[in-house]
């Protein structure tokens, strides 16, 4: 059970990917866990992070309509080597300050004046 999420701010959908922020561990083999509040449903993306520590949560698996407008959800990110879905890595983002083992994330559909949705290739956790 995961407790005390880090807020970030709401994030557009449809969207590629979001950088959640930094592990660390380099270029290791992680599953983030993506947990919808409301359902409790839970979602795991096999994902390795970069270089220099970076983690993202690619928002297209398992596919779009599971991001839900206005829906809140609790994403973590494990050692794919961890022997539990919970024994959570700490995810430090960006900002290099913010730190947590959990983020809280909710997305906004925004419209444009046209009636299209504004979307994003790439989007970066922060608070």
């Amino acid at each position: 059970m995961l407790c005390n999420c880090q807020k970030i701010n709401t994030l557009i959908t449809p969207s590629n990917r979001v950088v959640l922020g930094l592990i660390a561990d380099l270029e290791t083999d992680v599953y983030v866990y993506v947990k919808n509040t409301a359902t409790g449903r839970i979602e795991r993306q096999p994902n390795t992070s970069e270089f220099n520590g970076n983690v993202t949560l690619a928002l297209n698996i398992p596919d779009e309509s599971f991001y839900h407008p206005n829906a809140e959800y609790q994403v973590w990110v494990t050692l794919a080597t961890a022997g539990n879905m919970y024994d959570t890595q700490t995810i430090t983002l960006v900002d290099g300050v913010t730190a947590s083992q959990c983020l809280l994330v909710s997305f906004e559909r925004v419209i444009e004046v046209d009636n299209t949705f504004i979307t994003s290739s790439q989007q970066t956790a922060s608070v």
